[in-house]
Order: structure tokens, then sequence, then C-alpha cells
């Protein structure tokens, strides 16, 4: 149930949401799953498992223009856009 609270989270919100929650204080119902997790290796691998792809998809969006490949970088300035190579 929270395994997929946080995928549906990562697959709602766009990348300049989630960079700017960041540093938002924990709800007491996140800090109890936290240390939860933190107490049981089986239920943080497990949740670990069920998260990790779409999170992980999430991170690595690329944008393609013409050729060139981006990749949103995010800094104190906000969003900007990095050249990387094709994927």
């Amino acid at each position: 149930m929270i395994a997929s609270k946080v995928v549906e989270k990562y697959q709602n919100a766009t990348c300049e949401q989630l960079w700017a929650q960041r540093g938002q204080p924990k709800s007491p119902m996140e800090q109890d799953v936290i240390q939860k997790l933190r107490a049981d290796p089986g239920m943080r691998q497990e949740f670990f498992n069920k998260i990790s792809a779409p999170v992980v998809n999430k991170m690595f969006t690329y944008y393609i223009a013409g050729n060139t490949f981006f990749k949103p970088s995010y800094g104190a300035g906000g969003v900007h856009y990095v050249v990387v190579p094709a994927p």
C-alpha cells in the first residue's frame, strides 16, 4: 500500500514538483513509515523492489531536439537542461 502511494506520487508529479518537495518536512505518517522501513530489512527490500523501477524511470527522463539529447538538471536557480550523450 505504501509503495503504491510512492509510485503514484512519482508518476503523477512533475520533476519540478518533486524537487520542490525535497526539502519539505515529512508528515507524521511518512516519519512512521521511514522508521518501520529502517527497522525491518525484509520490509525495506520489498518496498525498494516495488518503487525502484518507477522512480528510476522518472529520474532519467531525456528530451530530444533534432539529434541532441537533453536531461533536466535542478539547482538553486530551478531547472535547466544539459546536453547529454544519446542513451
